[in-house]
């Protein structure tokens, strides 16, 4: 009863996410907005990126678990943790949760784009029960919980039982720049070893062996955004409509 017929969730489905998911239909001769052949979205090429929600200027498209009376108290920006693409999101708090996430329409990478997990994903994520709210040390097979300060003690002296030549440090590439600075900060300056390795080198180490030689320096040469001012694209080893639908 709300939809003002105005276009906008169909023009971003058809025109800039090319998913065409929804569009305009016809009902008893009036103009409204529907599905293919009237199918459930989970039927059609809908990839829930909430993109129709976000442009809907009179709130006829809404998430189902989020009602009219939850009022933002706080707005974080932040990254999407989930893949490279490097996409702002906002996270909106209200009483300490994370009730809303929406693509910062300003972002360089994504510019007001998400994809499902970016925008449905993280709240679920965070909020789950089935995450670890507290450490966890086995014993006799079984693990209790534990307090941090414990948890730190007995990891420390369990390092302490090793030489510097016997450790080695993996860092991940989900860590910010700043923590995994600090990781292998940690281990040249307290564990003593430069055996410091990074998932980047491993996972990716024959393009950065390519890239390097052919450009010197192991890394892209170019924005995202220059995908736009190309002719030609020539994509490797990468299936990028659904590993990175936001580029």
């Amino acid at each position: 009863n709300l939809c003002i017929v105005c276009g906008r969730c169909a023009r971003v489905c058809q025109e800039v996410r090319v998913r065409k998911a929804i569009g305009f239909t016809y009902r008893d001769g009036r103009p409204a907005v529907g599905t293919p052949l009237e199918l459930p979205l989970a039927e059609t090429d809908c990839e829930f990126c909430g993109s129709c929600v976000d442009l809907c200027p009179v709130g006829a498209l809404m998430e189902k678990n989020i009602g009219p009376g939850q009022v933002t108290e706080q707005s974080v920006s932040t990254t999407c943790p989930y893949c490279g693409v490097g996409c702002q999101l906002r996270l909106e708090v209200r009483e300490g949760k994370i009730f809303r996430v929406s693509p910062d329409p300003l972002g360089g990478a994504n510019q007001g784009m998400a994809c499902v997990k970016g925008r449905f994903g993280i709240t679920e994520m965070v909020h789950s029960p089935k995450r670890l709210t507290t450490p966890l040390i086995k014993k006799d097979g079984e693990f209790r919980p534990a307090s941090w300060d414990e948890a730190l003690d007995l990891i420390a002296s369990k390092l302490k039982g090793y030489q510097p030549n016997e450790l080695a440090v993996f860092a991940a590439g989900k860590c910010t720049n700043e923590d995994n600075y600090v990781m292998q900060k940690f281990t040249r300056a307290v564990l003593g070893t430069n055996n410091v390795d990074h998932c980047a080198r491993l996972c990716h180490a024959p393009t950065v062996t390519g890239l390097a030689q052919a450009f010197g320096s192991g890394a892209m040469t170019n924005p995202i955004s220059d995908v736009l001012e190309a002719n030609c694209l020539f994509v490797i080893g990468s299936n990028t409509t659904y590993a990175h639908p936001v580029i």
